[in-house]
């Protein structure tokens, strides 16, 4: 490998050299798979650095110049019990990597790196799939042992299990660098050879014989690379058990000079970016910022990347009436496998929405216009039977002969002398908002819309439970996108565990209340058109006034009236408490 690290070192250097196939079929051999060696020496560097990125951005280090990994791991122990409220053993954490140097010389390594080798020359590209089963093999395997306690705050959550990938991915980088090296090197030798030896078309040999000088650098820059991260962790295991004693006094400090409210957000146990930017400045004045124009330029990448796919916002609704809907915006992540989960969300929540804004506005206006919100027995029931006594009293008490039927599907209402039949101004009002009503909530469609519900809480149990393993699949995203990214699924993640108590509530008062109201009435609908011809309705007669003579007890008494509305208006405000 090589050696110490320089102060010239660009760890986002790409490896990579655009190699020219030839017309000699050997010589193409040799270049295919000194390509396909590049090519995972290349994932191997993007995922190391793309995770230490994303551990230093997590605890705002990115703007400061020399830090490592042990001042990342600090700032984040230090944040992590911050919002544990400082309380002795509440954020466990252990490495499971004592030194790499140990493990580099074992003897299944070096019969992977035979085998690898020797294949090579026999199916040219497969030595690109034994390592990469190597780089899985190393990532599935936990090496932080990590307990946040009651911090509830994703990105602090989600460092440990970075550091772990981040971790095994320098410990295969370890292992394999100079076996990459040396064995490309040898590629390099025998591509030159040939190009010296054979004739291989003028522009194709210079094109090939620049690229593998720069391949020549930029390798040489690798291993000083692994070797600068190699150190890091030495660093870091030989001192973060020290570290840790070492925070439990200092957080008690910030938590004393500022307070819990001004870094803790409620019950959520979150830290606002700004608050760990400051715990950086006050606490960590050790810290060197980077010079002005290299912030800048991060400044720049930051907006350019806000202009790629924008971001909406989720609005927030401080009314009452407002805050009684379903939330339906997600930020967008810039994933496809992640973005498609969220559009799905999404859309099953507007579904919901569109279902509990149309049905409860039907079903207002039906209970104002038959007076049934006064009733002791308030469902659509009772306004399909103020429909009934109305319809059999403008047929002369001949409903049954005119066959008024429910339908399971549109036209939901089927009523075969309609065409002829002349509806008066409220028994068409009542028709059209029970059709209105009946689009959302007969029985079929009620149970469309509950499978829908279903299936988001389907999916948002699946990620609950595999929240933690979103850093594997943004692993291959440019290392400045990867951040942007876990911002977005972190808010998202916030607006699921926020908000989803709220649409479990909306969902039961809303859309499962008037569902049942809709099975209730196509139970007993043909019982109600049966008796409607014996009722004595006359046209004209305010519903309640008659039912006050028909039923005496339908109506319900003024203080149960102020009762109703009294629970009413506190459901709301707890809903409306939660988003607040």
């Amino acid at each position: 490998m090589g050696s110490s690290a320089s102060s010239r070192i660009n760890e986002f250097q790409k490896i990579e050299a655009d190699l020219k196939l030839t017309t000699l079929p050997e010589l193409d051999k040799l270049l295919i798979v000194a390509q396909d060696l590049l090519k995972y020496t290349e994932q191997l560097r993007q995922r190391i650095v793309s995770y230490h990125d994303l551990m230093m951005r997590i605890v705002k280090l990115q703007s400061y110049k020399n830090v490592t990994l042990v001042d990342a791991f600090k700032i984040w122990y230090l944040c992590a019990l911050v919002c544990n409220d400082s309380k002795g053993d509440s954020v466990q954490f252990e490495c499971k990597i004592e030194n790499f140097d140990q493990e580099f010389a074992s003897e299944s390594l070096k019969k992977l790196m035979n085998f690898v080798w020797t294949l090579i020359y026999k199916q040219g590209s497969v030595v690109a799939f034994a390592i990469e089963d190597k780089f899985v093999q190393d990532e599935k395997e936990q090496l932080i042992i990590c307990d946040t306690g009651i911090c509830g705050d994703f990105k602090l959550q989600l460092w440990p299990f970075l550091c772990s990938s981040f971790l095994c991915y320098l410990r295969s980088a370890y292992r394999l660098a100079p076996f990459l090296e040396e064995k490309i090197n040898s590629q390099i030798n025998l591509i030159r050879k040939y190009l010296d030896v054979h004739k291989a078309e003028k522009l194709t040999k210079s094109i090939n014989q620049q690229a593998l000088t720069r391949l020549c650098e930029h390798l040489k820059y690798f291993g000083q690379l692994v070797d600068r991260y190699h150190q890091e962790v030495k660093t870091f295991t030989s001192k973060y058990k020290q570290i840790m004693v070492e925070m439990h006094p200092l957080s008690q400090e910030v938590l004393r000079q500022e307070g819990n409210q001004n870094y803790i957000f409620n019950d959520e146990r979150t830290i606002l970016k700004s608050k760990i930017q400051d715990i950086v400045r006050k606490y960590a004045p050790e810290y060197e910022l980077k010079e002005t124009a290299l912030m800048q330029n991060e400044i720049r990448l930051k907006q350019q990347r806000r202009k790629v796919k924008p971001k909406t916002k989720l609005e927030r609704r401080r009314t009452e009436q407002a805050a009684l809907t379903f939330p339906t915006t997600y930020h967008w992540v810039g994933h496809e496998y992640f973005d498609t989960f969220f559009s799905a969300q999404s859309l099953t929540l507007s579904e919901l929405e569109e279902c509990r804004a149309q049905g409860e506005e039907a079903r207002k206006k039906l209970f104002k216009i038959t007076g049934v919100n006064q009733w002791r027995d308030k469902t659509i029931k009772s306004v399909f039977e103020c429909l009934t006594w109305m319809l059999s009293a403008e047929l002369n008490k001949n409903l049954k002969q005119s066959e008024l039927k429910l339908l399971k599907e549109e036209p939901w209402i089927h009523f075969i002398g309609q065409k002829k039949h002349k509806f008066n101004d409220i028994s068409r009002d009542i028709v059209t908002h029970l059709k209105v009503w009946l689009k959302y909530f007969s029985p079929i469609r009620y149970q469309r819309i509950c499978n829908y519900y279903q299936d988001f809480l389907k999916r948002q149990r699946e990620l609950q439970k595999n929240k933690f393993e979103f850093h594997h699949l943004v692993r291959d995203l440019p290392p400045q996108n990867q951040y942007n990214a876990l911002s977005s699924f972190t808010k998202n993640i916030r607006v699921n565990e926020t908000y989803i108590s709220k649409i479990e509530k909306l969902f039961e008062m809303t859309i499962e209340s008037s569902g049942k109201m809709g099975e209730e009435l196509y139970d007993s609908w043909q019982e109600i058109v049966d008796q409607a011809d014996s009722i004595k309705y006359q046209i004209g007669t305010p519903f309640n006034e008659f039912i006050k003579e028909f039923r005496p007890n339908t109506l319900a008494e003024l203080d149960q009236l102020q009762n109703r509305k009294a629970e009413r208006k506190q459901t709301k405000l707890s809903i409306a408490c939660i988003e607040i």
